[in-house]
């Protein structure tokens, strides 16, 4: 018999929201109604869930407030963060929640805090044995040109990265051999910097937030998903990236790797994970030579939590699970080539309302 179950997911503006409803909708266990909230005024999430509300920023008063209300008015049982803000805001809800009978696929708050920050998160790996790649806090020019001199540049490429991002944005690899204005020119994807302009930007800039500069890693790298049960993994499932290197991914291939494995091992000694968190890592030299090394992690499920359903164990459906306590029958996880591709969605507007304001005033989306 199916279970009938109610889940709200966040930030469903995102472009891979579609495809995670629809695995959800196919998950043979459940007899889903799925709510989706956002602080945007039409995400395209919201044709596609049975309801949508609009709510703040996670980083806005009332947001947990807000999203508490629109689960005890629809009785939703789970609660799945889409980003990094809301997974630390409803970590530091989440007894409020669990007061409320809502289980919240949440890490603890200070782990949530902590992954959230990529200063934070490599120094806590750091301190506790964890191997990392080399990283400097940088904010000003001169601290730029001692960070550059240690990580070995110019001999060596530099990643840059702001300490607080998300999706890759603001990533850039400093690199001293390259044509910096063909790259504008030609590239769909600004990626390379050059240390003059890097360090000029950051000499004519008044007020410039802290950011990395860190050991680039020119391995394989890979997105890798982690159901935690108990404190361990229970499954582990990296998604080797194909294209593009850098950014969202478009083409992966689900495999498995035994010192990925081990990585993902010592990192979750090192701070108690709940649930699902994804964990971006790299061999040091290529093409998987010099150790795999954590670079970027995720206290949440990420954009493309979906295709470990194609690769025989949906993790996102396996945390609901645990969260409701049913029984999960092991799953065999096979290498499975992911290829993301573009789609649209069409509606006929309304005139006198704005898309956004239609989507508001309403429970049910178009």
């Amino acid at each position: 018999m199916r279970r009938k179950l109610h889940v709200l997911l966040t930030s469903v503006g995102g472009l891979g929201v579609p495809k995670l409803v629809e695995s959800l909708r196919t998950e043979a266990d459940f007899d889903l109604t799925i709510t989706g909230v956002d602080a945007g005024t039409d995400p395209i999430g919201a044709h596609f869930v049975d309801s949508y509300f609009r709510v703040p920023y996670a980083s806005e008063a009332g947001y947990a407030e807000t999203l508490l209300d629109v689960c005890r008015k629809g009785g939703v049982e789970i609660v799945v963060p889409g980003s990094d803000g809301e997974a630390v805001a409803l970590a530091q809800a989440e007894p409020t929640f669990a007061a409320a009978g809502i289980r919240v696929l949440c890490s603890p708050y200070e782990t949530a805090r902590v992954a959230a920050n990529k200063y934070r998160f490599m120094c806590h790996l750091r301190d506790r044995g964890v191997p990392v790649p080399a990283f400097h806090l940088v904010r000003t020019a001169s601290d730029a040109e001692a960070a550059l001199g240690q990580l070995g540049f110019p001999e060596r490429p530099v990643a840059f990265k702001p300490v607080d991002s998300a999706g890759a944005r603001g990533f850039r690899i400093v690199c001293s051999e390259f044509d910096e204005l063909r790259h504008i020119l030609h590239s769909k994807k600004e990626v390379l910097l050059s240390a003059a302009r890097l360090l000029r930007l950051l000499e004519e800039s008044p007020d410039v937030p802290e950011f990395l500069l860190m050991e680039y890693l020119q391995g394989d790298s890979f997105s890798t998903e982690v159901l935690v049960r108990d404190g361990r993994a229970a499954y582990i499932i990296p998604q080797r990236r194909v294209v593009p290197q850098h950014g969202s991914i478009e083409v992966a291939v689900l495999e498995q790797d035994v010192e990925i494995d081990r990585c993902v091992d010592r990192i979750l000694a090192a701070l108690p994970f709940r649930y699902l968190v994804n964990i971006d890592v790299a061999f040091r030299r290529a093409p998987r030579e010099g150790g795999v090394l954590p670079y970027d992690i995720n206290p949440r499920p990420s954009a493309i939590v979906s295709a470990t359903k194609a690769a025989g164990c949906f993790l996102l459906a396996e945390a609901a699970r645990d969260a409701v306590g049913m029984k999960s029958i092991p799953k065999r996880l096979r290498p499975t080539r992911m290829a993301r591709y573009w789609n649209e969605h069409y509606a006929v507007e309304d005139r006198g309302t704005s898309p956004g304001e239609q989507l508001v005033a309403s429970e049910s989306a178009p």
